[in-house]
């Protein structure tokens, strides 16, 4: 999924006006804090608001590793890469069809993705009572060595993604160690 691996680092080129922060996780960002309790405590942690005061993502620090979050939507690929046989897929739908083939669910997209796959010493699925987790984990030639899409119930065209240039346990603690679930 390296389109979706490269969203961080593309936030701030986008949002160039974006204002970089300190987080108040006990505070205004303590959403965002249920999510990485359980790998908390953190050595720093920066949020980018963009003009309009909406927070575009977060990058934490935690014993010289970085963990990128960023907050995506539909809008995160182009358009006909959503369309399989003329049916538009969610976020959600296009993340199954890619980590779990089912027979003739897909598109060039779809196809180029599952070979990407391939690239993850380990890839999944992880459903909690919140939402799915897909997962990428020791990936080859990427801008983060741990990926974490995570998808809330109820809103399948929006998504937080989560990457690290650290070790898999960082993101293994979160999507095992109840993660969204306390929100």
């Amino acid at each position: 999924m390296k389109i979706i691996y490269l969203s961080f680092l593309a936030l701030c080129s986008l949002h160039v006006n974006a204002a970089i922060l300190d987080c108040d996780l006990q505070g205004k960002d303590r959403t965002i804090y249920q999510l990485v309790k359980p790998i908390a405590p953190f050595d720093s942690c920066k949020k980018a608001v963009d003009n309009e005061g909406n927070i575009v993502g977060y990058k934490l620090k935690k014993e010289g590793s970085y963990i990128d979050i960023s907050f995506e939507d539909e809008n995160f690929t182009h358009e006909d890469h959503f369309f399989v046989s003329g049916n538009k897929l969610t976020v959600k739908e296009l993340l199954l069809s890619i980590y779990i083939p089912q027979g003739e669910s897909e598109n060039e997209y779809i196809k180029a993705q599952r070979k990407n796959l391939l690239k993850s010493t380990t890839s999944g699925i992880k459903y909690d009572k919140g939402g799915v987790y897909f997962f990428d984990l020791e990936i080859k030639n990427s801008a983060y060595k741990n990926y974490v899409t995570y998808i809330e119930e109820g809103k399948p065209n929006e998504f937080i993604g989560i990457g690290t240039d650290g070790s898999k346990e960082l993101l293994i603690k979160i999507m095992f160690n109840k993660g969204m679930d306390d929100i």
